[in-house]
């Protein structure tokens, strides 16, 4: 079977030594150049439902049934979140949970007209508070990522693995992962300039050359449109409710793939492994890994219940007694801060921590220095007490200003998953 990865360019690579040495993005090297500092974000997940039309065979966070969060529920999570410093949002949810009935119902009894309206106004209300969204909720159309870029920072989409086999067996009914649908997902937020984190899974049933096969495509699609800014090496774990299922995968596999990462991808793509999932974090980060991604200090985790991730201020000692040092990042990394890859909307946040972080990069570039974020959002923070952020209409009403341009769908806008939702 022939596999068509999307629109990918393999000869329009970007060639460093054009770059003009004035250019924002040549400020990354300085706040990369300490190659002991690994970077976190103090963040809270929350999950809008945990309906999916993917039924992966690894995966227990389906649940068919269960509620969707209700928009103004989530405010006091919000809260919370602030009080304790997180600026990042994490909103997970089920794929195109708007293929089941119920789901429609809902949204249409709330006076919502669509999915991606509900999940606008769900950012909307983080960012009332001053938290950052980062969705991670599945495959979107060009017009819905258009829509909610306006309202996001960020986006997630693990490419999983190119290795098509496995659509008739692990993934046999999970139309969702078909990696054309991936790559073209990954390849649109490129277009609109949407900072992406991807990644692949490990150890369930792909080969290392369909590793290498799978980092080589993520790397030409960053080559192509310079928004990728990291990419998640997944472990495999087998759920009880499966049988015959693979063996979990091994330290050893996990580590040799951090390796092969680091090798394939470029230095500004962060490589990370789930840190509630790899303990021996220091063996990760001897081998490549740059980044621990979104951290809840001392909470459960609500994606592995069960496992409670770290405190900052234990997790600060261990890598220092290892020769690391521990950074706050945002869910757009700095190099996009800079470039201003970034909504109007999302500005009223963003701009002040660009000033802030060049005016840190001008102080610092002679010590080769990275940039302090907690002394940048405690300063940021003060600001914020006194000027409110402002939307154009308030998230607290259901109905939200469309900001699209016009309401037609062209040929790459179309859902590829329409004919599931008609049959419904």
């Amino acid at each position: 079977m022939t596999t068509n990865f999307g629109n990918i360019n393999f000869n329009k690579a970007k060639n460093p030594e054009d770059k003009d040495i004035d250019s924002p993005e040549n400020f990354s090297p300085i706040l990369d150049e300490d190659k002991r500092v690994i970077t976190y974000s103090n963040s809270i997940t929350i999950a809008l439902t945990k309906h999916c039309h993917n039924q992966c065979e690894y995966c227990d966070f389906p649940d068919i049934g269960g509620p969707l969060m209700v928009p103004y529920h989530t405010i006091k999570c919000f809260k919370k979140a602030r009080l304790r410093k997180a600026r990042e949002v994490n909103i997970v949810a089920g794929e195109r949970p708007d293929t089941i009935n119920l789901i429609r119902t809902k949204l249409d009894t709330w006076g919502f007209e669509s999915y991606s309206e509900y999940v606008y106004t769900i950012c909307e209300l983080a960012f009332l508070e001053g938290l950052l969204p980062h969705l991670n909720i599945g495959y979107l159309t060009p017009k819905e990522l258009r829509y909610l870029r306006e309202i996001s920072v960020s986006m997630e989409m693990n490419l999983e693995t190119t290795n098509r086999n496995l659509l008739e067996s692990i993934h046999q009914n999970s139309p969702g992962k078909d990696p054309d649908i991936r790559v073209k997902f990954i390849e649109s937020c490129g277009k609109l300039e949407i900072p992406v984190t991807t990644g692949l899974r490990v150890g369930m049933g792909e080969t290392e050359d369909n590793r290498i096969e799978t980092l080589t495509i993520i790397k030409k699609i960053n080559e192509q449109y310079g928004h990728i800014q990291d990419v998640v090496l997944h472990n495999y774990i087998p759920r009880r409710r499966f049988v015959n299922q693979l063996q979990p995968t091994t330290e050893e596999l996990m580590l040799s793939t951090v390796k092969l990462a680091r090798e394939i991808l470029p230095k500004e793509i962060k490589i990370r492994v789930p840190i509630i999932l790899n303990q021996n974090i220091i063996k990760f980060i001897d081998a490549g890994v740059d980044d621990l991604g979104e951290i809840q200090p001392g909470e459960s985790s609500l994606l592995f219940p069960g496992n409670k991730y770290p405190k900052i201020e234990e997790l600060a000692v261990l890598l220092e007694t290892n020769g690391y040092k521990l950074d706050r990042r945002l869910p757009i990394y700095y190099d996009f801060i800079i470039n201003q890859k970034y909504s109007k909307k999302l500005a009223q946040l963003l701009d002040k921590y660009r000033y802030k972080l060049n005016l840190s990069l001008q102080e610092k570039e002679n010590n080769k220095g990275i940039a302090d974020m907690d002394a940048i959002d405690s300063s940021i923070e003060e600001e914020e007490n006194e000027e409110a952020l402002t939307v154009e209409k308030t998230a607290a009403i259901k109905l939200v200003e469309n900001i699209l341009e016009n309401d037609h769908l062209d040929d790459d806008d179309e859902n590829p998953f329409d004919e599931k939702i008609e049959e419904e």
